[in-house]
């Protein structure tokens, strides 16, 4: 079937805006860390490590990641910010086709609607219509910040990054399903000494995974613990007094403790009492 040129023409366009698009998009992370900077990003939220206290604490990495893992407000509404300016700065051509410019519907970098037409000549108008697709892959992506023991090997690196007990890594997921890029903290691969997010503050568990004393004190700043009143016993022996699980063999006694988030228990970890 033959189409006219025009029609063609105004296809190539569509073609080229999603191409436009996608590398715009595929960008965005390398120039988050760019605009934010190290500091910036992967800094303790409100303090400078010079207005930090000289405790034995303060400069532990896992303690520093922990902190920037739940104190992330502020750092995630500058990443929504950042990467939204990124994102209409790619756009181009393509910012007035995008469904949601009406306010009526919800855009989706699944499914891109377009519609063109070609200026009017003493022929008419000629019209092209359609959606196109940009790699769902695009729609999620991720910002490591890895706190290493001195602080100035700390990095910042766009998508995810390998795990150790030696370090502790935060996770930013960005996520641009609704259109708007939408910033949040990926429990599940941020990593606090060996230990994913989730299973220390989010996992109800028989037997509670353990935390370094520095990690549980700033814990204690961060979000609702309270002493467990059904400790599980922690495999040190016969439990001692509530939220404690006793000592055996000289090991230190381990205490567990419970997370609430608004009111309601949301797991609970173990630590040295």
């Amino acid at each position: 079937m033959s189409v006219e040129a025009e029609v063609t023409r105004l296809l190539k366009v569509a073609a080229e805006a999603r191409n436009h698009l996608k590398q715009g998009i595929s960008q965005i992370p390398a120039e988050l860390i760019q605009q934010l900077g190290v500091y910036a990003v992967a800094a303790p939220s409100g303090l400078s490590a010079q207005a930090q206290s000289a405790d034995q604490c303060s400069q532990n990495p896992h303690v520093r990641a922990i902190r920037d893992a739940l104190d992330s407000s502020g750092r995630l509404n500058t990443l929504q910010i950042a990467a939204n300016n990124s994102l209409i700065h790619k756009r181009t051509e393509t910012v007035s086709w995008f469904k949601n410019k009406d306010g009526l519907s919800v855009f989706s970098l699944d499914a891109v609607s377009f519609g063109l037409t070609s200026p009017s000549s003493q022929f008419g108008s000629v019209s092209a219509s359609g959606t196109f697709k940009v790699n769902s892959e695009s729609n999620v992506q991720y910002i490591t910040r890895t706190y290493y023991p001195n602080q100035n090997h700390d990095s910042v690196t766009a998508g995810l990054t390998s795990t150790s007990a030696t370090f502790s890594k935060v996770v930013d997921k960005i996520d641009y399903g609704s259109g708007i890029p939408v910033a949040s903290v990926e429990d599940n691969a941020t990593v606090i000494e060996g230990v994913a997010l989730r299973f220390i503050i989010n996992t109800k568990a028989s037997t509670p995974l353990s935390v370094s004393k520095c990690v549980h004190e700033e814990l204690k700043k961060l979000v609702d613990i309270r002493p467990s009143t059904t400790a599980p016993g922690g495999g040190y022996g016969e439990p001692g007094e509530p939220g404690t699980g006793g000592n055996h063999g000289g090991l230190p006694v381990q205490c567990t403790w419970d997370v609430y988030s608004n009111g309601v228990w949301s797991g609970s970890y173990q630590s040295d009492c």
